[in-house]
């Protein structure tokens, strides 16, 4: 918790709203992926308005407690890049 850390994987979903975007990324490992959730000031955010669900990326954030029911953990994101590059 609280730690930096990068995922990489798929977007399932992709639900914009207008401070932020939450973003389903899964790895394949799981059935159930991770919500990513990317404020609009983080510098790639123009980057996240272009995803579509299938796009690979690679997600830097900050690992918090969620305080939505039906999940434990999410990532705040710092970065978000297509092409699992970060």
């Amino acid at each position: 918790m609280g730690k930096e850390v990068i995922v990489k994987g798929w977007c399932r979903t992709v639900r914009d709203q207008k401070a932020f975007s939450f973003i389903e990324l899964n790895d394949g490992s799981l059935p159930k992926g991770i919500q990513i959730v990317a404020e609009n000031s983080i510098a790639s955010y123009s980057e996240v308005l272009k995803l579509t669900t299938g796009a690979a990326i690679a997600v830097k954030g900050t690992l918090v407690q969620s305080p939505a029911k039906g999940q434990k953990y999410e990532i705040k994101a710092s970065e978000v890049k297509q092409g699992c590059r970060v």
